[in-house]
């Protein structure tokens, strides 16, 4: 029975020196792990300050949109305001126009009567 024992040893240990030496291939040293590792956190790094600069970029934007609509609609209003006003003083002027036409008639009336009375 130890015999046995001892060939079940052999053969376990020989898988595990099979299974270090196929794995060992895998394995780095410690100092380029190190440099591995300290590059990924570098990169980590640059990674989160691209995407809070990019999440500043998209709330500049989100901003940005919000005048300009604000901006839009200002306008918009001012152009109905402005065509307003200018719809009142064409209606001003047309009547200050006829007026005007009534008077001269109203004079030419009154210079024609003042002149049949002479």
């Amino acid at each position: 029975m130890s015999r046995q024992v001892s060939i079940e040893k052999e053969a376990t240990n020989s898988k595990s020196l099979d299974t270090a030496q196929a794995v060992g291939d895998d394995y780095v040293s410690s100092a380029l792990y190190d440099i591995l590792q300290k590059e990924v956190i570098a990169l980590r790094k640059v990674c989160q300050e691209r995407d809070q600069n990019l999440k500043g970029k998209d709330a500049t934007i989100e901003v940005l949109s919000k005048k300009v609509d604000t901006l839009s609609k200002a306008i918009e209003v001012e152009a109905k305001k402005t065509r307003r006003e200018k719809a009142a003083m064409e209606k001003e002027v047309a009547s200050m126009r006829t007026e005007m036409e009534h008077e001269q008639r109203a004079r030419r009336s009154r210079g024609m009567a003042n002149h049949v009375h002479n």
